[in-house]
């Protein structure tokens, strides 16, 4: 399932939103998940190559293709593709919004408050800045710390 991996690389392995996914559909045709990557990936600001290379290499509404036969396309090498498909993802996943993220309400409710609607926005924020968003506390903190730990993210203090 091509599109089952695109939202592993984006959300990362131990995500709740990528669990629940995996979870929806797993037995099922793979064609409403990947309409709905596809409206994604062509909704973003990504040039119009990252947006190729992406479509391209997992295969959504594509052909799947290896990095090598990709960068063949375009006669670069597998490792700019490779590089440019983990940019794409980088920029793709500050776009994602925090209610994706399998935070409780009471978090993103808080967030909200901080108009903080993005992982953009959220990465923007330090852990002090964060202690200072009313009624958020120790544990809504904690909760959005493991929930952007499968991303790589960490939180400046």
């Amino acid at each position: 399932m091509s599109a089952i991996k695109f939202i592993k690389d984006l959300y990362g392995e131990s995500s709740e939103y990528y669990l629940a996914t995996l979870a929806k559909y797993q037995d099922k045709s793979d064609e409403i998940l990947i309409k709905s990557c596809k409206g994604f990936i062509e909704d973003s600001n990504l040039s119009d190559k990252s947006k190729e290379v992406l479509f391209l290499f997992y295969g959504i509404g594509r052909p799947r293709k290896t990095l090598l036969e990709i960068g063949n396309m375009y006669n670069v090498t597998d490792s700019y593709i490779w590089s440019l498909k983990n940019n794409a993802l980088k920029k793709l996943r500050d776009n994602i919004d925090v209610g994706n993220l399998g935070l409780s309400v009471r978090v993103r409710n808080c967030l909200k408050r901080a108009d903080c609607m993005t992982i953009k926005e959220l990465k923007s924020l330090n852990l002090k800045a964060l202690k200072k968003v009313r009624n958020l506390g120790d544990i809504g903190i904690d909760e959005i710390i493991s929930a952007l730990k499968p991303l790589g993210i960490k939180l400046a203090p």
